[in-house]
């Protein structure tokens, strides 16, 4: 994986609540998801709570990745010697990884289709 989690931090603060990732390679970080799963005897379900796909953005190997669960602005921080992190906003009105029944699950999608509720049924609003 190329974009790999790496920790949650301020769990159940919405104004410091967020997770982390490490960036492995040069990568888009837009062909990537994050996805709050339930886990049952921390075994990971099928049962999707919330996900957030990031924007495109380009980040390369060695940088860091932080997705804070409250409202903000996207944003880049020199961290020294060629490397950022790079901030991402979900917009969440309350924290979202207090619960230890939940497990977070980041996909890689770099293709993907998408059709509206209307192209499908063939009617127009």
């Amino acid at each position: 994986m190329t974009l790999a989690l790496r920790s949650i931090l301020e769990r159940g603060n919405l104004a410091k609540e967020r997770i982390t990732f490490r960036v492995t390679d040069n990568i888009d970080v837009g062909d990537f998801a994050l996805l709050q799963c339930s886990t049952i005897e921390e075994v990971l379900t099928t049962t999707v709570y919330k996900a957030f796909w990031f924007q495109y953005a380009e980040v390369s190997s060695g940088d860091l990745v932080v997705l804070y669960t409250k409202a903000g602005d996207i944003r880049s921080k020199d961290l020294g010697g060629g490397r950022k992190a790079h901030f991402f906003y979900w917009g969440l009105s309350s924290p979202i990884w207090h619960e230890d029944e939940v497990a977070a699950v980041v996909l890689r999608a770099p293709q993907w289709e998408s059709k509206s509720v209307t192209e499908l049924t063939g009617k127009t609003a």
